[in-house]
């Protein structure tokens, strides 16, 4: 799982049409993909786009924060727009985080700037956890 993608949905034709011309390359979920594929979606029904913000494995979520800020950051200006185009309903960052199945607790924060600079991307925050089995080296 990549560390952090931005992921933008809405009605499959507008929205493909919305960002074909995006200051980066985002490419369809291979989900929406397969559905359409397999006649179980159509054109008008929801699709989602995803670009990937950070590499960073689900064991450095501070590392896949830092750099989603520092995107946001750079790219502020071209989000909004990207963000206001007909075919686009929502957006989100979706952080990846990996849990080993022993671990009692896992906590890791976002700082209030980087809340900011998404309220005014009006973009979301979803946290995709992945339990992981400990390693042998624990």
């Amino acid at each position: 799982m990549p560390g952090c993608v931005l992921r933008l949905w809405g009605p499959h034709r507008e929205l493909e049409s919305a960002v074909h011309h995006a200051f980066i390359p985002l490419v369809e979920s291979r989900a929406t993909a397969l559905a359409r594929s397999r006649g179980e979606a159509t054109e008008s029904d929801l699709s989602t786009f995803l670009f990937t913000v950070s590499e960073a494995d689900g064991d450095h979520v501070p590392v896949q924060i830092s750099e989603a800020a520092e995107f946001l950051s750079s790219n502020l200006a071209a989000i909004q727009r990207l963000m206001s185009r007909a075919g686009i309903e929502g957006g989100a960052l979706d952080f990846g985080w990996e849990i080993p199945t022993d671990s009692l607790i896992q906590c890791n924060r976002f700082p209030l700037s980087f809340l900011s600079l998404c309220q005014q991307a009006q973009l979301e925050i979803e946290v995709s956890v992945y339990l992981t089995e400990p390693s042998a080296e624990e």
